[in-house]
């Protein structure tokens, strides 16, 4: 598993951490292997300083057999998404495939995760995210005013927290400042007001202006709707990367079924192979009215203030259902619902290994080992015995020492 970068002195490495059995540990272990220079120390004239596809592959394999990795050990490879990497055409990924045929390939989910979610929040509109910038730099420079915002949080009676920074690259902690702004929403309305409305306070004019058009956002109901909204929404994408360690495929399939669910009719959802869901059918999205998008927000749209304007209600649910179809959309984009490999795994869960049940529908372990070539070679039939044996008999062998056998958590590092 590889990921590129450049340093404070502008040189370009990459770390490199690897996955393998350790027989000492009898776990399956990841460990730093290597931080390397992308580029070679006194290149030729047409060899360009470039972390291409070309070079961070040659300083890869240069990583393992400097070290006299047999190459023989490399059976899957896993980075980020970005193309130089993963890319259908001139990539690491590609010339990985082309000279280790079987390889693994595996897209770091936590990344796909966050561009997904990158995606789906720019479907709202612009002033939602921008709220909460604004937010946050009003405060960033001045101590005065986060001393005079503690009085309003005070009399508000709400706990003395900090307005949080919105990250620019990290979407999926997003979740934070919605909560932390919604928890502040009326002292933070309250000091607006007196910012923009009380002679006392002596503001400049472009800070004043800055506060009126906070303030005004503050006050604006919708805008209360769209950060409930985000409140319900995005612990969907959150929970799914902090617990997508095991069992990976079923999660992603959990998680892709769950979004359908909110946006597309249940018939059409549950009766329909998921991998042939089409995620921007209009035919079968949800009325209005069906739509459930969380008990803040059906609390917030019976508000005066939202009913007198139908035609923003309209629009509001049109982004909602507009924000479930992208993260679908990107979803699927991203993955196959029906991994020939990770759909598989199943048979490695310590509950499934150790069921008579499970060998009625999953008798042996040969559909996958066909899938992963570079760990049993094709020709060693007499391997590929022994384990298909093995976890034939696991069943039996739990029965005859139940007390050795009785764990069924996950496997460590795996």
């Amino acid at each position: 598993m590889t990921d590129e970068t450049t340093d404070v002195s502008t040189i370009k490495t990459a770390c490199v951490v690897v996955r393998y059995f350790d027989q000492e540990a009898e776990k399956i272990c990841s460990a730093f292997w290597e931080l390397y220079k992308v580029f070679k120390e006194g290149v030729d004239a047409d060899d360009i300083p470039t972390a291409n596809a070309k070079n961070l592959y040659r300083a890869l394999i240069d990583s393992l057999t400097n070290h006299d990795v047999p190459l023989t050990n490399v059976i899957g490879f896993g980075s980020d998404g970005c193309n130089v990497m993963m890319g259908d055409n001139v990539s690491v990924k590609t010339r990985l495939m082309r000279d280790f045929p079987g390889i693994v390939i595996a897209k770091c989910v936590c990344h796909w995760a966050h561009l997904c979610a990158s995606k789906v929040c720019k479907q709202l509109p612009e002033g939602v995210e921008q709220l909460a910038r604004d937010i946050y730099i009003f405060f960033k420079h001045s101590d005065k005013r986060l001393f005079v915002f503690r009085n309003f949080q005070s009399f508000a009676t709400v706990e003395p927290h900090k307005i949080l920074k919105p990250s620019q690259t990290r979407w999926l902690s997003l979740l934070s400042v919605v909560e932390r702004i919604l928890e502040q929403w009326e002292a933070l309305r309250l000091f607006f007001i007196d910012i923009t409305t009380n002679p006392a306070q002596r503001a400049k004019a472009d800070v004043r202006n800055r506060a009126v058009v906070i303030l005004e956002k503050l006050s604006n109901p919708f805008y209360k709707l769209y950060f409930c909204f985000l409140e319900w929404s995005l612990p969907l994408f959150n929970k799914f990367n902090l617990e997508f360690h095991h069992n990976l495929h079923e999660k992603i399939r959990t998680l892709y079924q769950e979004i359908l669910l909110r946006y597309l009719q249940r018939e059409y959802v549950m009766r329909t192979n998921l991998g042939e869901i089409n995620p921007e059918s209009q035919r079968h999205q949800l009325h209005d009215a069906a739509l459930y998008l969380g008990v803040k927000v059906y609390e917030l749209l019976k508000h005066p203030d939202v009913v007198r304007k139908p035609a923003d209600i309209t629009q509001f649910f049109s982004c909602c259902k507009h924000f479930y179809k992208v993260a679908a959309t990107e979803i699927k984009k991203r993955y196959n619902m029906e991994d020939p490999i990770l759909s598989k795994l199943q048979v490695s869960e310590p509950a499934s290994a150790l069921s008579h049940n499970f060998r009625r529908c999953f008798p042996t372990l040969m559909p996958l080992i066909k899938l992963v070539p570079r760990i049993i070679a094709p020709p060693d039939n007499a391997k590929k015995q022994v384990i298909d044996d093995q976890w034939r008999n696991l069943p039996n062998a739990k029965a005859r020492h139940p007390e050795g056998l009785n764990e069924l958590s996950e496997p460590a590092g795996a």
